[in-house]
This record gives structure tokens, C-alpha cells and sequence, in this order.
């Protein structure tokens, strides 16, 4: 699926001379705190580390056909941070 950049309400376009690809350049910044490790709420914290001691007690490879499946509790609290679409 290709993306789309869609002009914001009342908002014009830059002048752009079309230079083939690349013409325009998005720069996007994402995270809770410009430091990596501060900011991030609790909740995910937890989520991070009920998922790692999940894979540490199940190291083996999954096998061919079956999903690999997240705990439940963990699918709740990351449940809370999926983004809602609505059209």
C-alpha cells in the first residue's frame, strides 16, 4: 500500500519545482521523551516486560502454521495505544 500525504484544512501546498523523487522531504518525530528511556508511561513499561520474560520462557522457534500469539494481559494494556480510525 502506498502512502499519502494529505494537506491539512486551509492550508496551501510549498512552491515546489518537481525534482523527480525525492522533491519533498518529511521529517517525523516519534516517542514520548526526547531521552529513550524517560517518559514512556508505566503501562507500557510493564507490557515491555511481561514480553520479554514471555519469550525468555518460551525460546523455542514457533513452529510452521501457528501464530504466534501475545499474552493476553499484554494485548490489553497495548489495546489502550492502538490508534482509532474512524471513517
Amino acid at each position: 500500500m502506498r502512502g499519502r500525504i494529505n494537506r491539512k484544512l486551509g492550508q496551501i501546498w510549498p512552491v515546489v519545482i518537481y525534482a523527480g523523487s525525492g522533491a519533498i522531504e518529511v521529517t517525523f518525530t516519534a516517542g514520548f521523551d526526547a531521552s529513550p528511556y524517560e517518559g514512556v508511561p508505566d503501562d507500557l513499561v510493564t507490557a515491555i516486560k511481561v514480553m520479554v520474560k514471555h519469550w525468555y520462557d518460551f525460546r523455542e522457534p514457533i513452529t510452521e502454521g501457528s501464530v504466534a500469539k501475545v499474552p493476553m494481559h499484554v494485548g490489553e494494556i497495548l489495546k489502550n495505544w492502538m490508534p482509532m480510525r474512524l471513517r
